[in-house]
């Protein structure tokens, strides 16, 4: 389990001390934050069906300011607020671009010609005894046991090609954490949701619909170097039943499976399966590679039946495989490489990333992507790649 924890440490975590801490009388409290500042360029299809400009490139800013605490030694509380800026250059998309699904109510937009953007991403409060932990409000549901596909991780989960990932963004939701012994935990999750509304300014409505309520039961466990769970229960407007096991063999490979049986309330959609398979390993010298195989059983088998609605179904195809390659060139410096490979259609993403740990609080990142297939026919789709941009930007990130 060495490896696992390394990676994870190294994907997830980052130096961030407070700017601001306080302690009185068994409550304790801290104020921290994180500034984003991108240029980026992009190089779009000529298909104008998609896109209004040919080329964009622009300056996107993004800052994270973050209140958490205790109070006493059962309650805490945990608040993201979340301001983004992007300009009206590289907006040229004309394809309708939705946020996470959650409540518009507590987010607040600006849209002309630039987007601007402020949103509590996480407004929680948490109650802690001995065995239970009991979470209400917005947060952040991480359930992903595989790392670029995750069938599993149904909410707001991060896209395959998404290398920055210290912050998930969160959803509406309750969940309680019960620790049935040191090893096993059972997990019990509800998960508001939200019609779609293309006059919100997130394109989902301010009210829970409940016919879009998600509730789910959870059992993990460890059995030697093996983690496994069991999840079941309804997601959205389906049922579904799954499984999920990462460990070690021999002390050398590690082995990622996450996977779930989809029943859709709608009898014209047909049943389902999804299926992650993961191997990795890490090199001594610091180089690391991933490899997984991605069965997207509601995508599909041809070119013909692709469709451009990607609600609840970010990929279109049924078969994909994601390869990386990892290493460390100096302490300071680390570089990332993926191949997305969609193998109905043959398309392919290719993505190199840079980052440079300019000091405990700051770093430069820089990333190169560029795609492979065929460009659209108007709004047909040749190939799901085909209709990506070849785009790169440098950022610069402050943690405070």
């Amino acid at each position: 389990m060495k490896l696992f924890t390394l990676i994870i440490c190294l994907t997830f975590s980052q130096s961030s001390p407070a700017f601001y801490t306080w302690q009185k009388s068994g409550n304790h409290g801290e104020l921290s934050g994180l500034f984003r500042a991108s240029i980026n360029a992009a190089n779009n299809p000529e298909e104008t069906f998609f896109y209004t400009n040919k080329q964009a490139s622009g300056t996107t800013l993004f800052s994270r300011l973050m209140l958490e605490g205790k109070h006493g030694t059962t309650l805490a509380y945990q608040t993201h607020l979340e301001q983004s800026y992007i300009p009206g250059k590289l907006l040229t998309s004309k394809q309708t671009l939705r946020g996470i699904e959650r409540s518009a109510k507590p987010e607040w937009s600006y849209n002309n010609p630039s987007f601007s953007h402020l949103a509590f991403d996480r407004l929680n409060l948490r109650w802690s005894s001995n065995t239970t932990d009991i979470t209400l409000g917005r947060q952040a549901i991480n359930l992903a046991t595989t790392f670029y596909f995750s069938p599993n991780d149904f909410f707001a989960p991060f896209a395959a090609q998404n290398f920055y990932r210290v912050y998930k963004p969160g959803v509406d939701a309750a969940r309680a954490e019960i620790r049935i012994s040191e090893l096993s935990q059972l997990d019990l999750i509800s998960v508001l949701g939200y019609k779609t509304d293309l006059n919100s300014i997130t394109g989902w409505s301010e009210k829970p619909d409940s016919d879009r309520l998600s509730s789910l039961v959870r059992f993990s466990s460890t059995y030697k170097d093996f983690d496994w769970s069991i999840i079941t229960g309804k997601v959205r407007q389906q049922k579904i039943f799954g499984v999920s096991l990462q460990g070690e063999l021999f002390d050398w490979l590690g082995i990622r499976i996450a996977g779930h049986y989809a029943k859709p309330d709608n009898t014209l959609l047909r049943n389902h399966h999804e299926l992650t398979i993961g191997i990795e390993h890490r090199w001594e010298n610091t180089l690391d590679a991933r490899l997984e195989y991605f069965y997207h059983g509601i995508g599909s088998d041809s070119i013909a039946n692709y469709t451009s609605s990607t609600q609840d179904n970010p990929y279109l195809a049924r078969h994909y495989s994601a390869l990386s390659l990892g290493y460390e060139l100096t302490p300071l410096l680390i570089a990332q490489s993926l191949l997305i490979t969609n193998h109905v259609d043959q398309s392919q993403l290719l993505s190199l990333y840079f980052t440079y740990s300019l000091s405990d609080e700051s770093e430069l990142a820089i990333n190169i992507t560029t795609p492979f297939g065929e460009k659209p026919v108007g709004p047909q789709l040749i190939s799901e790649f085909g209709i990506y941009p070849r785009s790169a930007q440098i950022e610069f990130r402050y943690y405070f």
